[in-house]
């Protein structure tokens, strides 16, 4: 059984206040939501920030690193040239020390009577030019060179024995193996 105690405007003024209050209740919890949904989105956003700022700190790094790279790359691009200008040198130079010592060993091989003129290398051939007194000292020459281990192939041109007195000759001779060491 219920008792009617509170009057019609009042029980509908309570009914109001529940409804406002509840009205303040939703927008409160409303509010709350939207605090949080704010504070949830600047994190995200704040999150999205610094991983931006470290990627541009690795993207910094990376260029970096590549500018180093390509000044190391240079100076080894250098170091190389430099390494085969050296080993070029180097066997220019033995290569010239070995002729040096070849060119002494022919010209102790040279009979009194013969006047060398000029010598040529290429490869491993010597084109002598030289002057004989006759055309016996220019046999005696050839047969010297012939005996000699370090010269092979000889070679006078014809031209070379047609004076008697006092011959001009051309000599290509191919240099062997063991003296080029």
């Amino acid at each position: 059984m219920f008792f009617n105690i509170l009057s019609d405007e009042r029980k509908e003024e309570m009914k109001k206040k529940k409804l406002f209050l509840m009205f303040q209740f939703q927008v409160i919890v409303a509010g709350c939501m939207f605090v949080l949904l704010c504070l949830f989105l600047f994190g995200i956003w704040q999150s999205i920030a610094y991983q931006t700022r470290s990627f541009q700190v690795m993207i910094d790094r990376i260029k970096q690193s590549q500018l180093q790279y390509r000044e190391l790359q240079t100076y080894e691009e250098n170091f190389s040239q430099i390494n085969k200008k050296l080993l070029l040198a180097e066997g220019v130079l033995r290569n010239e020390q070995n002729l040096s010592g070849v060119i002494a060993m022919f010209g102790a091989l040279v009979p009194e009577k013969v006047r060398i003129e000029g010598i040529t290398v290429r490869n491993r051939k010597f084109f002598v030019r030289g002057v004989s007194d006759s055309r016996d000292t220019l046999s005696i020459f050839q047969d010297i060179l012939k005996n000699d281990d370090c010269f092979s192939d000889l070679s006078i041109p014809l031209e070379s024995w047609v004076q008697k007195e006092s011959p001009s000759f051309e000599i290509e001779i191919n240099l062997s193996d063991t003296c080029q060491k």
